[in-house]
């Protein structure tokens, strides 16, 4: 028992069994596994930090966010309203990011809160890495800037 205990991929299993992806909390249940060793909370991360919401990364403190942007592999900002999310994220590096959702501006209903839409920029370079597979844009009419489609062609 001891021995599977200290397999990678047999607790990795177990963890991502036990982890919700739709409940991102500060205290998942996971958070004990991550007290148990260095191997474990490496694991831990890996698995909560896969596709947290992206509020949860600006959540953290500045000086801890690069510890967390190695294990995203999904960003959705399909319902973020402020662009100080992408802002936040400005001096890192996602280089298992696969996966990216961009949405601007705020949807009210079924219609575009124009109002917020003055002065809103979109700070995506640090997400444009070579490992970027899909990339789904919401309301791209304003989001697809002349500099947003230079950065895609240059990255």
């Amino acid at each position: 028992m001891d021995q599977a205990l200290q397999t990678p991929e047999i607790l990795t299993r177990i963890m991502e069994f036990i982890h919700k992806p739709n409940l991102f909390t500060k205290r998942t249940p996971l958070a004990h596994f991550a007290c148990v060793n260095s191997m474990w909370r490496e694991l831990v991360q890996r698995i909560i930090w896969t596709a947290p919401p992206a509020e949860a990364l600006a959540g953290i403190r500045r000086a801890r966010r690069h510890l967390y942007t190695p294990y995203i592999s999904e960003l959705d900002f399909m319902y973020d309203m402020d662009a100080t999310v992408h802002t936040l994220s400005s001096d890192l590096q996602f280089p298992r990011l696969r996966e990216l959702t961009l949405s601007n501006p705020p949807i009210l209903g079924s219609r575009v809160d124009v109002s917020v839409l003055d002065g809103w920029t979109l700070t995506v370079s640090q997400y444009l890495q070579p490992a970027l597979e899909h990339l789904k844009l919401r309301w791209w009419d304003s989001i697809c800037t002349a500099s947003f489609l230079k950065e895609i062609t240059e990255k």
